[in-house]
């Protein structure tokens, strides 16, 4: 009988915590005030100097092994060439639709671009 009762008031107490969490209109880390410490901005910038870290590795083995070095031409090429090759693929060509339906937003929409803002 005990037992019962223990688990019982474990069960509510789940119960009363998720219809809690699910009537709060934010999200959890607006919950306990967690901002990111990160922008689109600074998320940017960080990939665009990996590309370049990655582009003088990538040309220091090449001249290693006496090949000629990768140039901004060159690459934006590669880039092309995967993007016609992943056009032509229609296993992709689905994934990218589904994407792009889940991403848009809702009609009526605001739009806003920080995740959890309010409306």
């Amino acid at each position: 009988m005990d037992f019962l009762i223990i688990f019982g008031m474990l069960a509510l107490i789940v119960v009363i915590l998720v219809v809690v969490s699910n009537g709060y209109p934010g999200s959890g880390a607006d919950l306990v005030g967690y901002r990111s410490d990160r922008s689109y901005e600074t998320e940017a910038n960080l990939e665009a100097l990996e590309v370049d870290q990655m582009v003088k590795a990538q040309n220091e083995y090449r001249r290693r092994r006496g090949e000629a070095k990768l140039t901004n031409e060159d690459l934006r090429r590669w880039v092309a060439e995967d993007d016609e090759a992943r056009k032509r693929n229609p296993k992709v060509q689905a994934l990218e639709e589904e994407f792009e339906e889940v991403d848009t937003p809702p009609p009526g929409s605001e739009g806003d671009d920080e995740p959890g803002a309010e409306r």
